[in-house]
């Protein structure tokens, strides 16, 4: 070999090697490996988001959005239904099966569709099982819903997702404790979404993410988790 082909060959190998080790959001999550077990959200309820309206804080007076055509939100909006235009403050819920999980690592893939604003961090909370999610359109006390982040949160991380790529959350080492003891029957498993500043001087900073009923790209975005064995 000539030494320039050496060189680029080289240069080559360090590119790939480079992007090997790159991490965080991504594009497209890779394809199913022999060692992983993909669980996908069963039922259109099991994922959406709860919203309260700001301005009653500290009363948790607001909706349930469940089988939907639209985004998940988590973060500060303004109501479109509303001929005020009321300001929401909105979490998301998740549930995933996991009667077959055997204690390993735990990867859940979630795709973010749309930022809006400046939201910042997002804090991503291991909580009690809410149960299958009812559909409340209508303004009602919420607090059961959405003080399972204060009651039994457990913070699994803090991420700043993407416009349009995955968010890769891992449960691993002494979280995979925390998750049997949570989940004793391993039924269901809840994470929630929230913004780490839910304070923020602003009515329009949120971040969209797809839900199992509402994927505008793919039906392949809707959000799932896969254990490693």
């Amino acid at each position: 070999m000539k030494p320039k082909q050496k060189s680029l060959y080289a240069i080559l190998s360090l590119i790939v090697v480079g992007t090997l080790f790159l991490s965080g959001c991504e594009e497209t999550p890779s394809d199913q490996k022999n060692n992983e077990n993909r669980v996908y959200i069963e039922n259109g309820n099991d994922d959406g988001h709860i919203a309260i309206l700001t301005d009653a804080f500290p009363d948790f007076f607001g909706y349930v959005t469940a089988e939907s055509d639209q985004q998940l939100i988590a973060g500060l909006s303004t109501s479109d239904f509303s001929p005020d235009g009321d300001n929401l403050t909105s979490r998301g819920i998740f549930r995933f099966n996991i009667s077959e999980w055997n204690g390993t690592d735990i990867i859940i893939y979630l795709k973010c569709i749309h930022i809006e604003g400046h939201p910042g961090k997002l804090e991503v909370h291991l909580t009690d099982d809410p149960n299958p999610l009812p559909d409340y359109p209508e303004m009602r006390d919420i607090s059961d819903i959405w003080l399972l982040v204060e009651s039994s949160g457990i913070v699994i991380t803090e991420v700043i997702p993407s416009e349009n790529k995955w968010m890769n959350i891992t449960i691993s080492g002494d979280m995979r404790d925390i998750v049997n003891r949570m989940y004793p029957e391993k039924d269901y498993m809840a994470i929630m979404l929230k913004l780490f500043d839910e304070n923020i001087d602003s009515n329009s900073e949120y971040y969209g993410f797809a839900t199992v009923d509402y994927t505008p790209s793919v039906d392949s975005d809707q959000p799932y988790l896969v254990y490693i064995h």
